[in-house]
């Protein structure tokens, strides 16, 4: 996720002070543009899982609009940083591995399959 430059432009939404967490609102922000602020999630180095509010109309290939950004986590620990960014390397490596297993199970079972198809064809010679 791109990081973007911090803003002090934004509009809040409304919060409910009941402390019952289904009562509770996440504050809503509209960007620059004028359209609803998205709640994103980051997964760099430096921010891993850090939620935020960005543009509205922010794509991959149009890029970011107005440079609207509004952090809506606190930034964590150095060492929830470390966790965070050990526990996403140790499941991507867990991820190849499997995909790597999934490879080879299907290939085992083409070769049966082929080994069966020789020895139907065999027994019909």
């Amino acid at each position: 996720m791109e990081h973007r430059k911090p803003s002090s432009s934004f509009s809040f939404g409304s919060k409910s002070s009941s402390s019952s967490a289904s009562s509770w609102k996440r504050p809503q922000f509209k960007c620059r543009c004028g359209v609803d602020s998205p709640l994103c999630t980051a997964w760099t180095v430096e921010n891993p899982g850090r939620r935020f509010f960005g543009c509205g109309l922010y794509t991959k290939s149009m890029g970011k609009v107005c440079n609207f950004f509004k952090w809506y986590d606190e930034a964590c620990s150095e060492r929830e940083k470390k966790l965070i960014n050990a526990l996403l390397k140790k499941n991507d490596l867990l991820q190849n591995s499997n995909n790597k297993l999934v490879i080879g199970i299907v290939c085992l079972g083409l070769i049966v399959m082929f080994q069966l198809i020789v020895i139907v064809m065999l027994m019909f010679m």
